[in-house]
């Protein structure tokens, strides 16, 4: 019934998310948006899309957009693969300015001292 993935998809139902998010090479994360996953995907400055969908999701969702540090979709995103296809990849463009952001927090993050 669904096409089948793509091989340069990873589709899982758990991944260990701090050590996917750290890889170099990742394009973009899908994220419910919850505070702590908000938190690791800032700090290795990671292209993000939140879709939230409940408790604290859709407020730390709504914030980092309205910080243009997201792109926020909704779940009705979701029924429509024409309206979701354009916004992934929208998301992926080279020059999204979310994607930007994102890394000068992380490079704002690095930079604040740590005490011992």
């Amino acid at each position: 019934l669904h096409p089948p993935i793509p091989d340069h998809i990873l589709l899982k139902p758990w991944l260990p998310q701090t050590a996917l998010l750290a890889q170099t090479n990742l394009r973009l994360f899908v994220s419910h948006c919850g505070a702590n996953g908000a938190a690791e995907f800032l700090h290795h400055g990671v292209n993000t899309v939140c879709i939230p969908v409940d408790l604290d999701q859709p407020a730390v969702a709504a914030y980092l957009a309205d910080l243009e540090l997201v792109q926020k979709l909704s779940l009705d995103d979701l029924a429509d693969p024409v309206i979701l296809r354009g916004k992934l990849l929208h998301a992926l463009h080279t020059d999204n300015p979310h994607a930007r952001r994102a890394r000068e927090v992380a490079k704002a993050i690095a930079a604040e001292p740590h005490p011992p």
